[in-house]
């Protein structure tokens, strides 16, 4: 009779530490997926949808390209009735800065219009660069 009962105790004890174990293991699962989920949210927060970037190769940055640059946006400021947002992240001694555009402001269709206007704009200006769709290099 004892005999029986322990291997009832021992059934119940294995069969309630099973279950703890798959609830822990879902648990862990879904903090997972929940992490996985924050860390895409705050990539796409942290991604530009242009930065354009003054560079300098020891003569400082382009002077003019500042001008130009706010012309493009005063135009899509106008044209648009919104203010194009932009984040300015210097990172040098000679002037040298990143202006990032979320531009969360215009639809897609315009976004990708911008982006070409800038880039036209500054068509043969060998100290500016563009990037796309990236997360900034200076900003976590």
């Amino acid at each position: 009779m004892h005999l029986i009962q322990l291997l009832i105790i021992c059934s119940l004890t294995i069969a309630a530490c099973g279950s703890s174990k798959k609830s822990t293991e879902k648990e862990k699962v879904s903090d997972q997926a929940a992490n996985q989920n924050s860390m895409t949210t705050q990539s796409q927060d942290n991604k530009f949808r242009l930065i354009v970037s003054f560079i300098s190769i020891g003569e400082g940055t382009d002077p003019d390209a500042r001008k130009i640059m706010d012309g493009v946006i005063e135009k899509w400021n106008k044209k648009s009735g919104k203010t194009i947002e932009m984040e300015s992240m210097p990172w040098g001694r000679e002037g040298e800065v990143d202006f990032c555009f979320r531009l969360s402001e215009l639809s897609s269709a315009d976004q990708a219009t911008f982006v070409q206007e800038m880039k036209k704009a500054m068509e043969g200006r060998s100290l500016i660069q563009f990037a796309e769709n990236q997360e900034s290099r200076f900003k976590n």
